[in-house]
């Protein structure tokens, strides 16, 4: 389960956002008994969130950010530098050539990324520093109970930008930057708790020789066997989804065709259809085309039932009908699903279902997602640590994200909703939302 995570210097957030999942310490926490789960080394984590921002405030941006750490792992045509266009766009320098296009060398590239991913044995922390010419900074530790000691599992830090013997730059080569030769780049290397096949020595050796830098570290010792790097791996590869609005498509999905056929035929997912409308008591599958030749069957009090294709359905069906997979994931797979735009479907009394719905299970998934609607702004459905504001200023046009549990003076016993408060501008926010 996602615990925390952190991004710097990633599209319009020029400083750190920062999201946590632990729940209240307060004895608020008794109000609400089903929003969180307790895991074996006694953290709590929240079993959803809501962001909630204007229109162009940056909630897509945060939701890409951790999208982009995951394509590190998942995709082999990403390379692990920082690209031009994901670095904020007042630390680009324009190059002098006048081709109006960023300079590597005058340009802060440098963006950091930090996860927590807490397990039911251990809770493992991420840190990973790049820039325009691959990795700076990387370092997994974990620690097995939720205030004990943490170990280093690795470390690696770059140590300088030389010339090497393939090019004849005097700094910051070229070839540095990606996957083509990054034996520009020195880097020390530590593994101090390697639990695998191979001796420390012996992983240090090969990831020596094979070339720093190229790859993460983390994913690099994952494939040879380092069981704290595979956990971590697996985690991030197999348990979180990314999901960027109810497109249909499997490949945005990263669900195989037989496993979604499956999916969709079982009555935990016909559950989760069910809050979008009552009637609908089957869901029958299309193996080639799930989310337009696929049949809902509903149901009248009178017990006739209808037929009808998904593609002449209601565009809220259609939609709830791809967002139901995301959800069958969260509560019956046990997945971090981080959703953005869901507010196109889900209006405030589905919102209640959905959470309802996910708060009822017992399960290890977590339910994160964005919106632009202002009423799920509301300490009747999550506690002060569930909601967060991503906001935007208007003149340097750089995004910062927080939490209502930030504010002291916002009470659960308020008479007026949290919304009233966001529209008076008292929580940072727009007046304009």
């Amino acid at each position: 389960m996602l615990l925390e995570y952190s991004v710097d210097n990633f599209r319009s957030f020029k400083d750190e956002a920062f999201l946590e999942l632990r729940p209240t310490k307060t004895k608020a926490i008794n109000r609400f008994p089903n929003s969180y789960v307790t895991l074996g080394t006694g953290e709590k984590v929240l079993k959803d969130l809501v962001i909630v921002g204007e229109n162009a405030g940056g909630k897509s941006n945060f939701v890409e950010s951790l999208g982009f750490l995951r394509d590190l792992f998942v995709r082999m045509d990403v390379e692990c530098h920082s690209y031009t266009n994901t670095v904020n766009s007042s630390n680009l320098v324009l190059a002098d050539d006048g081709s109006k296009s960023a300079s590597l060398e005058k340009s802060n590239t440098t963006q950091a990324f930090s996860i927590e991913v807490a397990l039911d044995d251990a809770t493992y922390s991420y840190f990973l520093k790049i820039d325009g010419l691959g990795v700076l900074e990387e370092k997994l530790s974990y620690r097995k109970k939720r205030t004990g000691q943490s170990n280093t599992v690795f470390e690696q830090m770059r140590t300088r930008v030389r010339t090497c013997a393939s090019c004849d730059a005097a700094s910051d080569c070229d070839k540095g930057a990606g996957s083509s030769n990054s034996g520009c780049l020195d880097y020390s290397i530590e593994i101090v708790n390697g639990d695998g096949p191979l001796s420390i020595e012996e992983m240090e050796r090969l990831y020596d020789v094979q070339g720093p830098g190229r790859r993460p570290i983390l994913s690099w010792l994952s494939a040879i066997g380092e069981l704290h790097c595979r956990c971590v791996v697996d985690w991030i590869v197999d348990d979180l989804v990314v999901a960027y609005g109810p497109s249909g498509r499997l490949a945005d999905m990263r669900v195989e065709p037989d496993d979604l056929f499956s999916l969709m035929a079982s009555e935990e997912y016909l559950s989760i259809v069910q809050l979008i409308d009552g009637s609908i008591v089957e869901v029958i599958p299309d193996r080639e085309r799930p989310f337009m030749e696929s049949v809902v069957v509903r149901e009248n009090v009178s017990g006739k039932r209808f037929n009808r294709q998904v593609k002449d359905d209601s565009a809220g069906v259609r939609q709830f009908l791809a967002w139901s997979v995301y959800i069958y994931q969260v509560v019956y797979q046990g997945k971090t699903v981080v959703a953005d735009e869901v507010d196109s479907l889900i209006n405030p009394m589905l919102s209640d279902k959905v959470i309802a719905f996910i708060n009822g299970s017992d399960h290890h998934g977590q339910f994160i997602f964005t919106t632009h609607n202002i009423f799920n702004l509301t300490l009747r459905t999550y506690m002060k640590e569930q909601i967060y504001i991503v906001s935007k200023d208007s003149e340097t046009l750089e995004s910062s994200l927080y939490s209502v549990a930030d504010f002291d003076e916002i009470r659960y016993d308020v008479k007026e909703e949290l919304y009233e408060f966001y529209l008076k501008g008292m929580l940072g926010g727009t007046v304009n939302a």
